[in-house]
C-alpha cells in the first residue's frame, strides 16, 4: 500500500502536508466508517442478508465487481458446475446479486452478514493493539532515521505515514476481525483473488496463511514495472497470462515454482466471435448503418500518480479523441468510461457531438469490443483485449505519457500523438482502409500475443481450474 499510493506523493513536493491537510485523514475516516455503518444496516434491515451455510472448498474474492466478473467467476462456474466443488464467492457490494448464476454449489455471502458482537469486540481488541503500536512506533522515532535521505527529507513522508497511519490501517481493523471469522467458520481449501492490489484480500491470505489455507492469484492485468504491487504479492501461486508477464513476476521477485502460464480467463470469450451479434448492439445504440464504430476505452488516473503523470495529460488526449472523431463524417465513437472515472467529466470534455455516445460504466466492455470496427485505448487491460479480437487497435501517446510504453514497444497498435494524428487516422478508416492498416500491423500482433498470452484458444479457464486443483491437493507449494 506504501509502495503503491504514498511513495509516488512522497518523492515530490506534494509530500508535506499542512495542519488542515493532517486532519484528513482523520476526517475521512470517521466518513468511511459511516458508510460501513449504513452497509451493515442495510444488509440487516432492507436485504434481508443471511450467513452463507459452513463449508465451500474454495473462496473467492469478490470484493472488485467487474474483476469477479471477468476472471473469477468463469473459474468458480467451472469449478462447480465441471467439477462438482462448492465455491463461495465474498462480496462488499449490497448489490452483488448481479453476478449470481443458476448453480447450486455456488454461494455468494456478504462480509457484513459476518458482524456480530463477537466480531465487533475482536475489532476493538485489534483496534486497541493498533493504537499501541502506533504510540510506541511514534514515540521511538524510528521512522525518520529508517526513511530520510539526501534525496528525500523526512517531511516529505510525514503526510503519507499520517494517512496510513490514521486511516489505511484503522480501516482494516474490521477486515481483519471478519476474515478471522470467515476462514475459520469456512475452512476453505484453496482463497482464489484476481486483485493483488485490494488490500482486503491481502488480509485473507495473510490469515489464510496462519491458518495453513493456501492461495491463488490470477492475473487480471498488465503487471508490468509499473506493477509495484506484484513484489509484495503473499499468494502461494499465481496464473498468469504468457512468457512476457511471466517475466514481468520474476522481475518483480516472484518465484518461477510459483508461477503457472496458463492465459487468461478474461480472453476466453473473445474466440470464435458471433458477428450475428454487431447488428443488434449497433441498433441498441444507436449506430447508423453507414458509420464505422469505433469504440474508446476511457479511462482515469489516480490522483496518487499525480505526481508522475499530469493529469491533465490524459483530459487533453482523451478531449482530442472525442472533438477528432466528431469531425469526421462516417465514423460514430462509442466510449466506455472505465468503471471508476468520474462520467459527469467525461460528459464534459465530449460537449455536443451527435457522433459520440457513452455507454454505462458497468458494461462489460469485451462485449462491445466482439462488435466494433476499430477500438482505441489509453493503456488499459482493455487494449489487449482488442488486439486478442483482431481489431485495429489505437493507442493515443501524447508527449508525456507514460502508461502505454507496453503497446507502444509491440508497434501493433497505431500510436498518435496529436489532434492532427488522430484526424489523420480517423479519414483513412472512414477512407476503407482499416484492412490495409491491419495487415501493416499483423506480423506485429502475431508476436506480441505469441509472447503475452500464451494460446488464445478459449481454455485459458480449463488451464487455470487445473492449477488450482493442483495446489488444493498440494502439488503446487
Amino acid at each position: 500500500m506504501l509502495a503503491l499510493y504514498f511513495l509516488p506523493i512522497a518523492l515530490s513536493s506534494q509530500g508535506n502536508a499542512s495542519f488542515f491537510g493532517q486532519l484528513r485523514p482523520h476526517v475521512s475516516l470517521a466518513k468511511r466508517k459511516a458508510i460501513i455503518l449504513i452497509k451493515r444496516v442495510f444488509n440487516r434491515v432492507f436485504f434481508n442478508v443471511e450467513r452463507p451455510p459452513c463449508g465451500g472448498e474454495f473462496l473467492f474474492m469478490g470484493f472488485s465487481g467487474y474483476m469477479y466478473r471477468d476472471v473469477l467467476q468463469p473459474v468458480a462456474e467451472r469449478l462447480s458446475e465441471k467439477n462438482g466443488c462448492d465455491c463461495l464467492i465474498l462480496f462488499d457490494e449490497m448489490h452483488s446479486g448481479q453476478f449470481h448464476a443458476s448453480i447450486n454449489s455456488l454461494q455468494y455471502g456478504l462480509i457484513w452478514s459476518y458482524w456480530d458482537a463477537q466480531v465487533a469486540n475482536e475489532a476493538t481488541l485489534l483496534n486497541a493493539k493498533l493504537l499501541s503500536a502506533i504510540a510506541e512506533l511514534k514515540k521511538m522515532k524510528t521512522f525518520p532515521r529508517l526513511i530520510e535521505s539526501e534525496e528525500v527529507p523526512w517531511r516529505n513522508f510525514q503526510d503519507s505515514i499520517n494517512w496510513l497511519f490514521n486511516f489505511h490501517l484503522p480501516l482494516l481493523v474490521p477486515q481483519i476481525a471478519i476474515s478471522r471469522r470467515v476462514l475459520t467458520l469456512h475452512r476453505p481449501k484453496v482463497i482464489i483473488s484476481a486483485d493483488v492490489a485490494d488490500p482486503r484480500a491481502r488480509i485473507y491470505g495473510l490469515v489464510g496463511n496462519y491458518l495453513g489455507i493456501p492461495s491463488f492469484e490470477i492475473q487480471f492485468g498488465p503487471n508490468g514495472q509499473e506493477g509495484v504491487e506484484w513484489q509484495f504479492m503473499l499468494a502461494d501461486h499465481v496464473a498468469t497470462w504468457g512468457e512476457t508477464t511471466k517475466q514481468d513476476l520474476l522481475e518483480h521477485g516472484v518465484k518461477d515454482r510459483c508461477i503457472t502460464i496458463t492465459g487468461s480467463p478474461r480472453h476466453d470469450s473473445l474466440v470464435n466471435i458471433d458477428v450475428n451479434k454487431a447488428a443488434s448492439v449497433r441498433a441498441r445504440l444507436g449506430i447508423p448503418s453507414e458509420c464505422l464504430m469505433v469504440l474508446c476505452a476511457s479511462t482515469y488516473q489516480q490522483k496518487e500518480y499525480n505526481s508522475l503523470s499530469d493529469p491533465e495529460l490524459l483530459r487533453k488526449m482523451k478531449k482530442a479523441t472525442f472533438k477528432s472523431a466528431a469531425e469526421v463524417e462516417g465514423i460514430f465513437l462509442v466510449i466506455k468510461p472505465h468503471p471508476l472515472e468520474n462520467v459527469k467529466e467525461t460528459e464534459k470534455l465530449i460537449g455536443s457531438a451527435v457522433n459520440v455516445v457513452i455507454v454505462d460504466p458497468s458494461e462489460d466492455i469485451r462485449e462491445l469490443i466482439k462488435v466494433c470496427d476499430v477500438f482505441l485505448g489509453f493503456g488499459s487491460t482493455a487494449t489487449v483485449d482488442a488486439i486478442i479480437a483482431d481489431k485495429l487497435t489505437i493507442c493515443p501517446v501524447f508527449p508525456g505519457w507514460l502508461w502505454s510504453e507496453m503497446f507502444v514497444k509491440s508497434n501493433a497498435v497505431l500510436v498518435p500523438q496529436s489532434e492532427e494524428d488522430l484526424v489523420r487516422i480517423f479519414c483513412s478508416i472512414r477512407d476503407g482502409l482499416v484492412e490495409k492498416m491491419k495487415a501493416t500491423l499483423e506480423p506485429f500482433r502475431a508476436l506480441f500475443l505469441q509472447k503475452l498470452a500464451f494460446k488464445i484458444d478459449g481454455r485459458s479457464t480449463e488451464r487455470v481450474v487445473m492449477a488450482i486443483e493442483e495446489l488444493k491437493q498440494g502439488v503446487k507449494k
